[in-house]
């Protein structure tokens, strides 16, 4: 997404999970991505504290907001409590004026994270891109 965007774009890189968000900061420095900017918090329908499923560090792709893998048989290694913000909110917040692309895998959390975009993606009208799991009901 880095070099989609160019220089004069910005990504904004949210990953709620501690160990993920580090190793994505890790990545961004080791990379020299200066057009991307990483926050550690969930995005959701509505503000406030949620409890997000770590799982081991070979599935670490599957942590998901709740307290169950979409995914049968995936061992929880700990639930680790962060923020939740809308991405309405954090438009507003880090005063963006346009988006063009919004790319989200959040293991079953998409419906809630839409619902908290809708004022931005009815004003900017942005492609979006989601990861959708089959074994999510």
């Amino acid at each position: 997404m880095s070099r989609s965007v160019g220089d004069s774009g910005k990504v904004f890189a949210i990953e709620p999970s501690e160990r993920d968000f580090l190793r994505l900061v890790d990545n961004v420095a080791l990379n020299r991505l200066d057009n991307v900017y990483v926050y550690r918090f969930a995005i959701s329908d509505k503000p406030g504290d949620v409890e997000i499923s770590i799982s081991k560090e070979e599935r670490s792709f599957l942590n998901t907001l709740g307290f169950e893998f979409s995914n049968k048989g995936i061992e929880k290694l700990k639930t680790e409590k962060v923020e939740a913000i809308t991405l309405d909110k954090f438009v507003e917040k880090e005063d963006i004026d346009g988006i063009d692309v919004i790319k989200m895998d959040i293991e079953g959390s998409e419906l809630k994270a839409l619902t908290g975009a809708k004022k931005s993606i009815e004003m900017y009208r942005p492609a979006l891109i989601l990861g959708i799991n089959k074994n999510i009901s």
